[in-house]
């Protein structure tokens, strides 16, 4: 019995996985079906927006580089191939085609390299909205309810 475990697991988890993102592409939602503490929001150019145990803060992240590119970002928006948000206490600008990042004072540099600040919007709400408690609800559903039944099911036979 024990022995199809992992079998039941595997045709559990790539279903439950396969609804969550299906949830998140209908509900404007975007995000992966983390397993672990951190996940990715892609960006243009193979770039991402990578969040580690909060969501309020992110980093930007490079194929090309093992370091990240702007780190502790709380506002963001893109445009075409071009990010800019907020990160610390200062302003960033980064061409995702040439890699070239600029970083200056809130909002001078967004008004000199032409981008409209109205636009940034809290790391966690990109490209989407932020998650709600029935997100919260549905994961927590996907995660335990099909375990449950299927022990009830084992269970009842013994």
């Amino acid at each position: 019995m024990f022995a199809a475990c992992p079998f039941g697991m595997l045709a559990w988890g790539l279903p439950a996985g396969l609804l969550w993102v299906g949830w998140g592409a209908l509900t404007g939602l975007h995000t992966q079906f983390g397993l672990g503490d951190s996940w990715e929001v892609p960006l243009p150019r193979d770039y991402s927006l990578g969040f580690i145990d909060v969501n309020d803060r992110a980093s930007i992240d490079s194929p090309r580089s093992q370091a990240p590119v702007v780190s502790g970002v709380t506002r963001i928006a893109v445009v075409g191939d071009r990010a800019f948000g907020i990160a610390g206490n200062s302003a960033f600008v980064l061409d995702m085609t040439s890699g070239q990042l600029q970083r200056g004072a809130f909002p001078a540099l967004f008004v000199a390299s032409g981008l409209d600040a109205s636009a940034l919007v809290p790391v966690n709400q990109y490209p989407g909205r932020a998650l709600t408690a029935v997100d919260v609800v549905v994961a927590l559903g996907l995660l335990f309810v099909p375990p449950l039944l299927v022990g009830r099911l084992v269970w009842s036979k013994i």
